[in-house]
């Protein structure tokens, strides 16, 4: 955008959430996690089978995560996913199921959703983070790419300040009341599109001039 005044960032008094001990993805199973592989309990929600039924789904709980990366058909249990230092990836062939969920990316992690992937992510609509579906850290200056298939839908405000860019590619689409994105740079890839009806504030958030793209300090 040119001649265009930045704006101060609206979201810059919030707190970022400090992380913890990495959850164990044991016994969630290979094919739906990387390195779920093995014997555990897949972090208390229970152990996949070996050869799990059609349409079989693994449920994951909030947390800290030293990455995640879903390759199956995964519910994520609404709360906040704090990614530390690694990915977080959707493969091509994942089913991501995220309603009530904020992902926080911390120690440069980055975010990597492949074409293929189908997802439905929805933020909390209550607690300090309310309304944000993805969160980097203020110093992370990692690039994001989604790339979801016509059916995925992702809501919410996505809150990268320092991302060097965030790109939307191929048939990628964000539905829901309003996406509003605070990133360095935004680029937009092949038919990609999200929503920009930002009438009503999303959980008590507002940008300055809702519904129009703006430049931020």
């Amino acid at each position: 955008m040119e001649e265009v005044a930045p704006v101060q960032d609206p979201f810059l008094s919030k707190k970022m959430p400090t992380t913890g001990s990495w959850v164990s993805l044991a016994g969630c199973g290979q094919n739906f996690v990387g390195g779920g592989s093995g014997n555990g309990d897949c972090n208390g929600t229970s152990k996949t089978p070996n050869n799990p039924p059609a349409g079989y789904t693994v449920e994951l709980k909030p947390g800290t995560y030293g990455g995640l990366e879903i390759k199956g058909k995964v519910l994520l249990r609404p709360g906040a996913y704090i990614i530390d230092g690694n990915p977080l990836k959707f493969a091509s062939q994942s089913i991501v199921t995220a309603e009530g969920v904020t992902f926080f990316l911390m120690n440069g992690a980055q975010l990597d959703i492949h074409g293929g992937s189908t997802f439905k992510v929805t933020p909390a609509l209550t607690g300090d983070w309310a309304g944000f579906s993805i969160v980097a850290a203020r110093n992370n200056t990692a690039t994001a790419t989604i790339n979801g298939n016509s059916a995925s839908s992702l809501a919410g405000i996505i809150y990268m300040p320092a991302s060097r860019e965030i790109q939307y590619a191929g048939s990628g689409s964000t539905s829901g009341e309003c996406v509003r994105i605070v990133a360095q740079e935004i680029t937009m890839i092949g038919n990609s599109k999200f929503k920009l009806d930002c009438k009503a504030a999303l959980a008590n958030n507002t940008i300055n001039n809702p519904g129009a793209i703006r430049l931020l300090r």
